[in-house]
């Protein structure tokens, strides 16, 4: 079963100073047994998870490797990993029942060196192939086009661990091609979306007849679930669907000849988190222990929850950001990833969105805002003149490869 995106808790990285390396953990998805997730510690424990964008029913697990001796195989359920069963070296291929989700995890408690996997693969039931990301299918002029029509959305307002019922009809003005399902989104588009989307929840939804047996102009009914998880944020979100092929390669046009998505409507949460009331903010002040920059509050140091490049940020991740009791939030503003000046505002508008979104799921943080004012490669390309030169008349070796160089400490420009 393919679609899945893999984490890990580490991969074997390479002895220079570039992030290049062939042990990376999507290499056991990539349906190669020539490939291997090496992991960067020696000894156990390790752990791998598998996601899908949304819930599928799996009931057989299987890796391909080895130096693994021991592991136990669990399933997302209800907010809570719940064990399947239990793998070992000569035990390779594990047979449950039938399980709906949409996570899956591999925990690794004992392993010899070196540990080396090239595959895992999931068996269930004949489903939908949901794409990694939605750019895997194919978005040029859909060849095929549906209309969405009497939609209905129960209940219209809900809140963490509730149900959502969409429902609607869908239909086509000639015969279709190819076998289409719906998926459904509850989400919040990133200002910068390849650096991620705020990614509530998703579910899919089939007719009882495959879409190229339809009959021209005739209407037929969809039913989409949502289960809200714990980190849907308070306020409104939108839901929107794409008619996908079951292969997960080709879009098919919703509510226009060439719009691939198609907003159904919208469900409003209220979430139960309790809000602190005070008349003013506590006095604080910008300090730094032990190199570490932070808050310091009625005398006491506070350390910050590092949001490094603002990168990939989302619903979940904020919000499972409470465990460490930190309510401080430091959201760095790398220059590596801001460009050039007049490339500056959309960052400023990602971080803007970030923090709106944190408050959605965490209405008691703080926030501390970092931003890199070193010189960046894109302008340092743009400003050739004032890289340093050395004394044998060169431009200075950059400090990673492929980028322009360092800048002059003579410099006016900066």
């Amino acid at each position: 079963m393919k679609g899945a995106n893999f984490l890990a808790s580490s991969f074997k990285g390479t002895t220079d100073r570039t992030v290049k390396t062939d042990s990376y953990y999507e290499n056991l998805g990539d349906g190669k047994v020539n490939t291997f997730w090496r992991p960067m510690d020696k000894e156990a424990p390790h752990w791998i998870e598998m996601h899908w964008r949304y819930p599928l029913v799996v009931s057989r697990f299987v890796y391909r490797g080895r130096g693994l001796k021991q592991a136990t195989l669990s399933v997302w359920h209800q907010g809570q990993w719940r064990p399947a069963g239990a793998l070992w070296e000569s035990q390779t291929i594990l047979t449950f029942p039938k399980k709906r989700t949409r996570r899956l995890r591999l925990d690794i408690t004992e392993a010899t060196h070196p540990l080396e996997l090239s595959e895992l693969e999931v068996y269930g039931l004949e489903q939908p192939i949901p794409p990694r990301w939605l750019l895997e299918a194919k978005k040029d002029a859909p060849e095929e086009a549906l209309t969405i029509a009497d939609i209905k959305i129960t209940p219209k307002k809900s809140g963490p661990g509730g149900k959502v019922k969409v429902s609607f009809s869908a239909s086509s003005s000639r015969r279709l091609q190819k076998d289409y399902y719906f998926l459904a989104d509850i989400k919040e588009i990133g200002v910068i979306a390849s650096k991620g989307n705020f990614e509530i929840a998703s579910a899919i939804g089939t007719t009882r007849i495959r879409s190229s047996k339809w009959k021209p102009r005739k209407k037929y009914p969809v039913i989409v679930e949502f289960n809200l998880p714990d980190y849907t944020p308070q306020g409104k979100s939108d839901i929107k669907i794409a008619a996908i092929s079951w292969d997960g390669k080709h879009f098919a046009a919703v509510g226009h000849p060439k719009q691939l998505t198609q907003k159904l409507g919208a469900i409003e949460v209220e979430r139960n988190d309790k809000i602190k009331q005070v008349d003013t903010a506590p006095t604080a002040k910008l300090v730094l222990n032990n190199g570490q920059r932070g808050f310091e509050i009625g005398g006491k140091f506070h350390l910050p929850f590092f949001m490094r490049y603002m990168y990939i940020a989302g619903f979940e991740r904020f919000y499972g950001s409470r465990s460490n009791g930190i309510n401080i939030q430091y959201f760095l503003m790398y220059n590596r990833c801001m460009g050039l000046p007049s490339e500056w505002q959309i960052y400023f508008d990602q971080l803007d969105q970030n923090i709106s979104n944190m408050l959605r799921v965490r209405p008691n943080s703080y926030f501390m805002i970092g931003i890199d004012l070193r010189t960046n490669p894109a302008w340092l390309r743009a400003n050739p003149k004032e890289l340093m030169i050395d004394a044998f008349g060169e431009k200075s070796s950059p400090a990673y490869k492929g980028e322009a160089g360092v800048v002059s400490f003579g410099s006016k420009k900066i």
